[in-house]
């Protein structure tokens, strides 16, 4: 199959491919509506944001219950506590992001 055959069926499925006449694929202009690019990368910074702000938070609020229980020998009272604390951290922050980027 040829780059214009392989054009044509990712063109139809809307699917951004890299192609270059001259050098085959992997280095050259994508394939796609100028417009969406934009559109779909800043939704995928948005959800990789979400993530790593949910799994800071409740990383680092957990680790430090952890410490915290270990310095003064206790049950996992402050584990359970931290995580449940960067929860809520974690969704504040994903709301604010979430908001931060609806007024775009």
């Amino acid at each position: 199959m040829t780059v214009d055959g392989l054009r044509v069926i990712f063109s139809a499925l809307h699917t951004p491919l890299f192609v270059s006449e001259s050098r085959g694929f992997g280095a050259g202009r994508m394939i796609g509506d100028e417009n969406e690019r934009p559109k779909i990368f800043g939704a995928l910074a948005l959800v990789t944001g979400l993530g790593l702000t949910m799994v800071a938070s409740v990383g680092v609020c957990g680790v430090l219950g952890y410490f915290v229980d270990r310095w003064l020998s206790t049950s996992p009272g402050f584990l359970i506590s931290g995580i449940l604390l960067g929860v809520v951290v974690g969704v504040l922050q994903a709301y604010r992001l979430i908001v931060k980027n609806l007024d775009k």
